[in-house]
C-alpha cells in the first residue's frame, strides 16, 4: 500500500519523465502509443483522471482523442 501512495505523490511532484518509476514511464510511453487508455494511465500513476488530465498539460504531454478532425472526412 505504501508503493502506491509513494508513487501517487511522485507522479503529482515530478517534473522530470526520467525520474518516474519504471512502471510508470512504460504506462506513459504506453498511453502516447494509444495502447492504453486515459483511465489505464491514471490507475497506474496512481491519479484520479481529471488529475491526471491536469499533471499531463502542466508537461506539456498532448492528450490522446478517440475522434479526430480527419475522422470526419472518413465517417
Amino acid at each position: 500500500m505504501m508503493d502506491i501512495v509513494r508513487d501517487a505523490i511522485s507522479a503529482c511532484y515530478q517534473t522530470s519523465f526520467e525520474e518516474l518509476p519504471l512502471h510508470q514511464r512504460r504506462a506513459l510511453e504506453a498511453h502516447q502509443g494509444g495502447y492504453i487508455s486515459l483511465g489505464r494511465l491514471a490507475k497506474e500513476m496512481g491519479l484520479h483522471v481529471l488529475e491526471l488530465r491536469r499533471w499531463l498539460a502542466e508537461r506539456g504531454m498532448g492528450q490522446h482523442l478517440a475522434y479526430g478532425d480527419e475522422d470526419a472526412d472518413h465517417a
